[in-house]
């Protein structure tokens, strides 16, 4: 956890510095000091609070994805889907903390997030929709569905964050393609 802050203050020492370069260069504004930056949420939490509230979303996504499994095993499918969906939402969710939430959509449907995210989006939709309107009578049905859905929520949230690591995905193509598989 000291390595992620270490790495967060470096980022907003820079940014100080490129500020202090941009108020030397002619024509550049100066960012209004009055103004309220709407985009952090909860713009009063400290770096340490914010990297807290970020992990408290991952540790309770992980969890609700954990029970999403356990009720599966108890064979409660919607259950199943509605915490397995919940907790995937919750980790996304942490990324608030870190970006702000207007920063965090914007990024999300840049050219190079808007096909996994949105893959990602219909995916946890999917899931749901799958559970809870598949009728009981085709249990069996609505479990290998429900279960493949979410299997491919997990695939395109794995693909939605390696869209944040440079070159991850060129990488991730590359060793598959080298195993002679999917690409």
């Amino acid at each position: 956890m000291s390595d992620f802050l270490d790495f967060i203050r470096a980022k907003e020492e820079k940014q100080g510095l490129l500020d202090k370069v941009k108020d030397k260069v002619p024509g550049t504004k100066k960012k209004d000091e009055s103004a309220i930056d709407v985009d952090n949420l909860c713009p009063s939490l400290t770096l340490k609070q914010r990297a807290l509230g970020f992990a408290f979303c991952i540790i309770l996504g992980i969890t609700f994805n954990i029970l999403g499994w356990i009720m599966l095993m108890e064979n409660d499918i919607v259950r199943f889907a509605v915490a397995f969906s919940c907790g995937n939402l919750c980790s996304l969710f942490g990324t608030l903390f870190l970006a702000g939430p207007i920063k965090q959509v914007k990024k999300m449907f840049q050219e190079t997030r808007i096909v996994a995210t949105c893959a990602y989006l219909f995916f946890l939709a999917a899931t749901l929709t799958a559970a809870l309107v598949i009728p009981d009578k085709e249990d069996v049905l609505r479990v290998v569905v429900v279960v493949i859905l979410a299997l491919c929520q997990y695939l395109a949230l794995i693909w939605y964050g390696l869209s944040w690591i440079p070159f991850a995905r060129t990488a991730v193509k590359a060793a598959f393609r080298n195993m002679n598989c999917f690409f």
